[in-house]
């Protein structure tokens, strides 16, 4: 008998395999490097009945310690749980239903005891031991928990976050050419609650970090990954079926604040990848910088001799991308800068130079980050000079 479909036998190449494996899409991806996302169940929010204060809603402080303190998260799983077919010859198996399981993650206790004293409160009000009653379903479950996969490399560059401005600014070094972590995946627990909180041992010998093991179940979870290896389309139709009563899609919250989803029963349990990648970017704690952003834009080509063209021979001149708009090409130098004329952002005057970002990628030494946090050229390096058009 002949080899079967040998045409289809794929010869092991190792300097194939490195080659493949190098690139940046087909490296090994590594356990660490995640953030996690909770929201706030609600009754643990403030005026809900049980506390006058927002202590126990998860933002500002609190969301940055089940963050940061986050040592290690088990991942769910799934199991196809399956019926048999016993006919002449070979059974065969068949697919039933769906069973997930539950989840650990370990947090590192911080010395004010917050995040573990935020655990006590919830399981404690879940289902209280000083009477026979449990709180309802919706009100004790945390409407969605996210655990963000990241990887090295690849993602924006870090002068490009606002949020990171003045770490930049006050680090002293130039990171222009540095990149933030890629953003790869994100795994979607819908109404999540602790069942258990694990024991915490102290002892007398050499001192090490007390941690703490929570575990949690869910109804069920959702994978996403980035468009171009998956089909934004498929994602749209996985849904929760309609009129079934324990598949709960109440009203719920983010950050504290209460969402209304219009058709409770016949919500999309999968939302949109977009909605859920911007999760990232519209945490809630990154509204403490928004004014302190809008501020730098404000100020960013107001700095007298910085960003007038008569004073680009002493200093570096306001030429970040992020200042700018109504960005036209329209030339390029003899050695090969791109020439571009645009108007600051709210200002009707145009000028003509170069981009910032394209100069940081190739000639770094002529790049600067200013006091506002913006980029500056050091057009005295360049043979381009800035300058006043219209």
């Amino acid at each position: 008998m002949a080899i079967y479909r040998k045409e289809n036998a794929r010869y092991n190449s190792f300097q194939e395999f490195m080659a493949f494996s190098k690139q940046q899409d087909n490296h090994v991806s590594f356990s660490n490097l995640f953030s996690v996302k909770f929201t706030t169940p609600r009754m643990l929010l403030a005026g809900g009945g049980n506390f006058s204060s927002e202590r126990f809603e998860v933002k500002k402080n609190l969301d940055l310690l089940l963050d940061y303190y986050a040592d290690s998260v088990q991942l769910p799983s799934k199991q196809i749980t399956t019926g048999q077919v016993a006919t002449i010859g070979s059974p065969f198996k068949y697919a039933t239903n769906t069973a997930f399981s539950q989840i650990n993650i370990n947090f590192r206790i911080p010395r004010s005891m917050y995040s573990r004293c935020f655990f006590e409160r919830w399981t404690q009000l879940m289902a209280s031991d000083s009477e026979q009653y449990t709180r309802y379903y919706t009100e004790y479950v945390c409407p969605e928990l996210i655990i963000y996969k990241w990887e090295k490399g690849g993602g924006d560059y870090v002068y490009t976050d606002p949020k990171m401005i003045r770490a930049l600014r006050e680090s002293g070094d130039d990171f222009l050419l540095a990149r933030k972590y890629r953003l790869t995946g994100a795994y979607r627990l819908g109404n999540v609650f602790p069942y258990n909180i694990g024991s915490v041992r102290l002892d007398n010998q050499q001192a090490k970090a007390l941690t703490m093991q929570i575990g949690f179940y869910y109804e069920r979870y959702r994978f996403y990954t980035a468009d171009q290896f998956d089909d934004p389309g498929v994602i749209r139709d996985i849904t929760v079926p309609a009129n079934i009563n324990d598949n709960v899609q109440d009203t719920y919250t983010d950050g504290g604040t209460f969402r209304n989803n219009s058709s409770t029963q016949n919500e999309v349990f999968s939302r949109d990848w977009q909605s859920i990648w911007n999760t990232v970017s519209t945490s809630t704690w990154e509204s403490d910088y928004e004014s302190d952003y809008q501020q730098e834009v404000a100020d960013g080509f107001s700095g007298g001799s910085n960003t007038a063209p008569s004073g680009q021979q002493y200093g570096p001149m306001a030429s970040d991308a992020r200042l700018k708009e109504n960005i036209v090409k329209v030339g390029v130098s003899n050695d090969g800068w791109n020439i571009y004329q645009w108007n600051y952002i709210g200002e009707s005057d145009r000028y003509e130079g170069v981009i910032a970002q394209e100069i940081a990628e190739i000639m770094p030494e002529a790049v600067t980050i200013m006091e506002n946090g913006f980029l500056g050229v050091h057009y005295d390096l360049l043979d381009v000079d800035m300058r006043h058009v219209l």
